[in-house]
């Protein structure tokens, strides 16, 4: 039994390297406080290094994306955090990922992303996500932070009827040089109770390697690069 469980496991693992060869996914035994060897203090100072180690410090160097997974099966939800190196400056970053209707041109399973309100530092924006023979529909409202702040966070409008019973997340964006931001990110999801497992899964774990990646592509292209499968 034990060695049907070890080779089992040696088989996903190969499978997975091979399927996310750009996408690190942060094990157990890596240092809790975070690297700081090689790292601009002021961004060890300002926590922007939490819970990665040196060896994840060098695969986003290299353009890997880093993802730590906290998983809680018997609530039905998953927490997402992950890491990231964007080749452009903070400032274009944070104007992109703040044109949260344009997420449609890039996310997976995404078909639209309307705009429905925005008001300042504020958005709100219903989307329309497509599994097989499902559709998802849900309301968002994104707060992009003061003048000055380089983050974002969003959750479920609670005043829409939405099929996902909880969605709330972040960006933390730290200047690393002129052209290049470190990124920090974190989501939580919930689905309802009349949506299948499978798609809590997509969108909270088989989903977030190529999620993040598609998005680091349209994010360095300066918005002009689009999923293959996207219609305007």
């Amino acid at each position: 039994m034990k060695r049907n469980l070890k080779f089992s496991l040696m088989i996903l693992t190969i499978f997975y390297g091979l399927l996310f060869p750009l996408v690190s996914w942060a094990g157990e035994g890596e240092a809790p406080a975070g690297v700081t060897q090689g790292v601009p203090a002021e961004l060890v100072k300002a926590g922007a290094v939490q819970g990665l180690s040196a060896s994840d410090w060098k695969k986003l160097e290299a353009g890997e994306i880093v993802i730590l997974k906290e998983m809680d099966r018997k609530e039905n939800k998953a927490f997402i955090q992950s890491a990231l190196i964007f080749q452009k400056p903070i400032e274009e970053v944070h104007g992109l990922l703040t044109r949260t209707e344009r997420q449609e041109e890039y996310l997976p399973h995404l078909d639209r992303a309307t705009l429905v309100k925005r008001e300042g530092n504020r958005d709100l924006i219903e989307f329309l996500l497509h599994f097989s023979f499902i559709d998802i529909r849900y309301q968002v409202k994104h707060y992009y932070g003061e003048p000055g702040e380089y983050r974002m966070s969003w959750a479920l409008n609670p005043d829409f009827n939405n099929d996902l019973a909880q969605l709330e997340g972040y960006w933390k964006f730290y200047r690393l040089d002129k052209s290049r931001t470190l990124a920090r990110y974190g989501t939580l999801v919930k689905v309802g109770r009349l949506i299948p497992k499978f798609i809590e899964d997509a969108l909270s774990r088989k989903d977030i390697p190529k999620s993040l990646g598609q998005l680091k592509k349209w994010v360095e292209s300066g918005g002009t690069w689009r999923k293959p499968e996207y219609k305007k």
